[in-house]
């Protein structure tokens, strides 16, 4: 048995080895490099490491900043891009990096970098992609992140971030792309996005917001993707209906109750609408059927109530996911007769719909076995009788129709 003593001895072998990193003397530039440039990417020569390995960045000692590996400079030898995404990296980000004060894209995605956000990183305000996505960082979001003025992409996405989004994320006026999802953000959303006039997709789901998403959301007319889903948020103003350019509106896994908001339906973009697993309660509303464009419709784990409304077989849906309601009566006549094989995934189990099975829906359900493609149908866990499972062996079959104790 080794002793205690070895035992600590060896336990701090990988700290020393990786320490000994951080504290090695300075990478040399030859005499052309600009000193800050040199003086940053020296420290994040000795900050960061290979993880399989522990070796260091592939730079040599006296070169040309503007030479290395992984650097691109401009036409005064400034350096303007350090991308050192995907290669296995650890370490953390030194906050000597802010002395490349030309630098336009900063890449350290998918790496294991650990450690925290350093502030200095706000002082980089020449820089338009700031992407640190898929490592191990933790702690807070900057407070002043917002100083970042020119930033068009800020992704943060996949980390082990937590605290609340700082107000100063509403100066980032140029940034057309906010990614922070999988993190352990919590708090609410600030009303300061409203000022992010550039916004196209904005993207926090598996977070732990909380509270209502702000009304300001609605004066991001230039909103194409929100992502939001899998959070704890309580409600949808009705001014989102302002955002004209939105295609996909993901809110599902969240605290959302009441009714949904009619304004929705002003929303003639919206191509994906995922409401599901909330506290929706009331009828599917009718503003709904104004959405042409739609394809992917979501309502399933709510407690929506009321009739399955025809209009939706009529509107050219690729999903439409109605399950796990308080739905009731029976399936309207236009299910099957004005569905199209555009319609790939059709939920309507554990509601209360009743028969009788309208003979159009049988023929519909007859089909599915030819389709090229694979299309789910499910009606399971209703109220339908024998009779009825015995009247239409195809949605039965297909469909997966439960009747009493009669399951063909």
């Amino acid at each position: 048995m080794f002793p205690a003593t070895l035992w600590t001895l060896l336990s701090l072998v990988p700290l020393l080895t990786h320490s000994s990193a951080s504290s090695a003397p300075p990478l040399a530039c030859d005499s052309r490099s600009h000193p800050d440039d040199c003086f940053a990417l020296s420290h994040v020569y000795n900050a960061l490491y290979f993880a399989e390995n522990n070796a260091s960045l592939p730079w040599t000692n006296n070169s040309h900043v503007c030479d290395r590996k992984y650097v691109t400079c401009d036409e005064q030898h400034y350096v303007i891009i350090l991308d050192l995404h995907n290669l296995g990296l650890a370490g953390i980000i030194p906050s000597q990096i802010s002395s490349l004060h030309a630098l336009k894209s900063l890449f350290l995605y998918a790496n294991e970098i650990s450690g925290i956000i350093p502030t200095e990183i706000c002082e980089m305000q020449t820089l338009n992609d700031l992407i640190i996505s898929e490592n191990l960082l933790n702690g807070p979001v900057p407070v002043n992140l917002g100083n970042l003025t020119n930033l068009t992409y800020l992704g943060f996405s996949y980390n082990k971030l937590t605290g609340t989004l700082p107000e100063s994320l509403g100066n980032l006026q140029q940034l057309r792309t906010l990614k922070g999802d999988y993190n352990q953000l919590q708090g609410t959303i600030p009303s300061a996005i409203g000022t992010m006039k550039s916004l196209v997709y904005f993207v926090l789901s598996y977070n732990q917001l909380v509270g209502p998403i702000p009304a300001e959301i609605g004066e991001l007319s230039n909103l194409f993707d929100v992502e939001l889903h899998n959070n704890y948020l309580t409600s949808i103003p009705a001014e989102i209906s302002k955002l004209q350019h939105l295609s996909s509106l993901s809110l599902g896994f969240n605290a959302l109750s009441g009714i949904i908001p009619t304004s929705m339906g002003k929303m003639s973009s919206l191509v994906g609408l995922f409401l599901e697993n909330n506290q929706f309660s009331g009828s599917i509303p009718e503003s709904l059927y104004q959405l042409k464009a739609l394809k992917q419709l979501e309502l399933d784990h709510n407690m929506l109530s009321g009739v399955l409304p025809e209009m939706l077989s009529w509107m050219n849906l690729e999903t439409l996911h109605v399950n796990n309601n308080r739905l009731e009566g029976v399936v309207p006549n236009g299910f099957g007769k004005n569905m199209t094989t555009s319609m790939v995934s059709l939920f309507l189990n554990n509601n209360n719909f009743v028969g009788p099975i309208p003979l159009s829906f049988e023929k519909y359900a007859c089909q599915l076995e030819n389709q090229s493609q694979s299309i789910q149908c499910f009606m399971g866990m209703n109220n339908f009788t024998m009779n009825d499972c015995v009247e239409n062996p195809c949605a039965a079959q297909r469909c997966g129709m439960k009747c009493g104790q009669y399951i063909i």
